[in-house]
């Protein structure tokens, strides 16, 4: 063998080995993470080269939002090879540190949410929160912003309709 394709099998031995561990960590089987990563790719490929021309000024934007979706999907596969037939299992093995639950929030006490709010209002505005239209998923983050409020975000609802 000639010392170029030495080199590949030992490139291509060394990923094989990388890809194996990849996916015991996360308890899936090779197929299921190589399906994965092969999807990701075709989304790529497909959306990077959209009417013949590459789009570099896209593609980094293109390549975070298809790592996010590449963990999500790994982390749905994970979910069923632990807990099949569970679609909740999911949220159970991979919470959302960051977000709070109603549930979470109504536990808060009045005098909580109080003096969070009062400490909301000391901060300076850093941050302009624009809500354009009024529907239900803005009701729910004025309702989440008005029991949890962060502390530098001033929060506008622009809506015609006024009730």
């Amino acid at each position: 063998m000639k010392r170029s394709q030495q080199q590949a099998a030992a490139i291509a031995a060394t990923a094989g080995a990388l890809a194996l561990l990849a996916a015991k960590r996360r308890g899936i089987s090779l197929q299921k993470w190589l399906r994965v990563q092969a999807e990701i790719a075709q989304i790529i490929a497909q959306n990077a080269t959209k009417d013949g021309n590459w789009r570099w000024s896209r593609l980094r934007e293109l390549l975070f939002l298809a790592s996010l979706e590449r963990a999500r999907r790994l982390e749905v596969a994970e979910a069923d090879a632990k807990a099949p037939n569970d679609k909740d299992a999911v949220y159970r093995l991979h919470p959302l540190t960051h977000v709070r639950t109603q549930r979470q929030l109504s536990s808060t006490g009045t005098k909580d949410m109080m003096a969070l709010r009062m400490e909301a209002d000391a901060k300076p505005v850093v941050t302009d929160l624009v809500l354009v239209g009024g529907g239900h998923a803005h009701v729910h983050v004025l309702r989440m912003l008005g029991m949890c409020p962060m502390p530098g975000v001033r929060l506008t609802l622009i809506t015609r309709d006024v009730e």
